[in-house]
Parts: structure tokens; sequence; C-alpha cells
């Protein structure tokens, strides 16, 4: 009996064991999981991410190759020669003596100039706004960078976690199978040992059944006798 309350208290240990196993593997199971649908979420989220960055960068490199400034430059200092000749035949036109036909000159020269300064004023008001387009652009570059970066180090991160909890999965398997194989045949072994020893009990219980019953028999042909 004492044997049995062993094997017995032996049998439940194992039992609480691998119960005990199989809960770990389902919170580390729901752990994975989770990391994977937050890792596919944050790859989407970083896909869509690196979509925007790259159409900013083609359209700020396809606005840079439209308008470049080398160009406006150039003729803004073209335009800027023309009216510096243009201010020395005015100053040297009004120190010699006025003609009708050099006082309409002087007037073609002043239309001239105010369309100098006019377009003048345009290419300066082009290049700011191309300038202020290309911060924007930066800035918004930049922004995305910022938010590109730590995404990036959270899914390493999660790479690492997720390729930890797979070397415990790994690890764990081979014992957990080892652990269920041994519980089955220990189980096995204890239920032919108890159904042996049951069968045992009940043949000795019927020896001794009969050898009653045959003693009994005897006495009473004995008593019959005397």
């Amino acid at each position: 009996m004492k044997n049995e309350s062993n094997e017995s208290q032996d049998v439940h240990f194992l039992l609480a064991e691998l119960a005990a196993l199989r809960t770990d593997l389902e919170i580390e199971k729901k752990v994975t999981n989770r990391l994977k649908n937050q890792a596919i979420n944050n790859n989407d989220e970083i896909a869509c991410l690196r979509i925007e960055f790259d159409a900013l960068r083609s359209q700020l490199t396809e606005k840079s190759q439209n308008n470049s400034i080398r160009p406006f430059e150039d003729e803004l200092l073209s335009l800027r020669a023309d009216l510096e000749i243009l201010r020395c035949e005015s100053s040297a036109g009004t120190t010699e003596a006025t003609s009708p036909s050099e006082h309409e000159m002087n007037a073609d020269d002043r239309a001239k100039i105010e369309e100098v300064i006019h377009m003048n004023e345009l290419l300066r008001r082009v290049l700011q706004g191309e300038r202020i387009y290309a911060e924007q652009m930066h800035t918004k570059l930049h922004s995305l960078r910022k938010k590109v970066g730590p995404l990036l180090a959270k899914v390493d991160t999660m790479q690492g976690n997720l390729d930890e909890i797979k070397a415990l999965f790994l690890a764990h398997d081979a014992p957990i199978e080892l652990i269920m194989d041994f519980v089955r045949m220990f189980h096995g072994w204890w239920v032919d040992r108890y159904n042996s020893r049951q069968a045992g009990r009940n043949d000795q219980t019927g020896d001794k059944g009969k050898s009653k019953a045959s003693q009994g028999g005897r006495n009473l042909t004995q008593t019959g006798i005397s």
C-alpha cells in the first residue's frame, strides 16, 4: 500500500509538472503571437513611411531638376549688367545738352530700367520661393527620418525577442516530448502493475473461499459420522 501511495504521488507530481509546462508553453505562444502581430503592424507602418519617403525624395529631385537655380542666377546677372549699362547711359545723357530725340531716348531707357527692375524682383521672388520649398522638403524628409529610425530600431528589437523566443521553444520542445513519453510509459506500467495485483488478489480471495468451503464440508462429514 505504501508503494502504491508513493507511485500515486509520483504520478500526480509528474502530471502537475506537465500541466505547468503546458501552461508556460501556452503563455509563451501567446506572447509570441502578440509580438508577431505587433511586428507585422510595425512593418506595414514602416512600408508606408518608406513609400512616402521615396515619393518625397523623388518629388524633391524632380523639382530640383526642373527648377534649377543656376539659370535664374545667370539671367539675374545678365539683367543686372544690362541695368548698369542703362544707368551709365542715362547718367551720361543727363550731363549732355538735351534735344527732343534725347528726351525720347531717356524715356525709353527709363522704361527698360523699370522692366529690368521688375524682372529682377520677379526672379528674386522665384528664387526665394524655391529656397523656401527646398527647406520645407528637407524638413519633411528630416521628420520622416526621425519617425522611421525608432521604428526600425523597434523592429530590430522585436526580431531579437522573436529569435530568443524561438530558441526557448526549440530548447523546450525536446524535454516536453521526453516528459510526455515518460509519463505515458509510467502510466502504462503503473496500470499494468495495478491490474496484475488486482488479479492476484482476486485469485487469492477465490482460493481462500474454496479452502474454507472444503474445510466446512469435511467438518460436516466428520460430525455425521460421529
